[in-house]
C-alpha cells in the first residue's frame, strides 16, 4: 500500500511541478523574425507575422500618488505600439 501511495505522490508532484513551470512562463508573448508566439498557462499558439494587423494593449491603469504618469501610456501600451510597427514595416518589407 505504501508504494502505491508513493507512486501516486511522485507522479502528482512531477505534474504540480511541470504545471507550476507551465504557469510561470504563461502570459508570454515572444517575436521572433518568423513569427508571433503566445504561451498560456495550457495552450502555446503561433502565427506568422504576415497574419497579424497589429497589437493593442488591454490594460486598466492604476493612479499612485506617489508614482509619476508621465502621458499615462504604461510600459505595455509603449510594447504594442512597438509591435504595430514592426508589423508594418514587415508588411511593407
Amino acid at each position: 500500500m505504501q508504494g502505491h501511495s508513493l507512486a501516486a505522490f511522485s507522479i502528482l508532484g512531477v505534474w504540480a511541478a511541470a504545471f507550476g513551470v507551465r504557469g510561470w512562463r504563461s502570459a508570454t508573448l515572444l517575436a521572433s523574425a518568423r513569427k508571433v508566439t503566445v504561451r498560456q498557462l495550457v495552450w502555446t499558439t503561433s502565427w506568422a507575422w504576415q497574419q497579424i494587423d497589429g497589437f493593442t494593449a488591454q490594460t486598466r491603469p492604476v493612479q499612485w500618488t506617489w508614482l509619476p504618469s508621465a502621458d499615462g501610456r504604461g510600459w505595455v501600451d509603449v510594447s504594442a505600439a512597438r509591435l504595430s510597427e514592426w508589423v508594418r514595416y514587415r508588411l511593407d518589407n
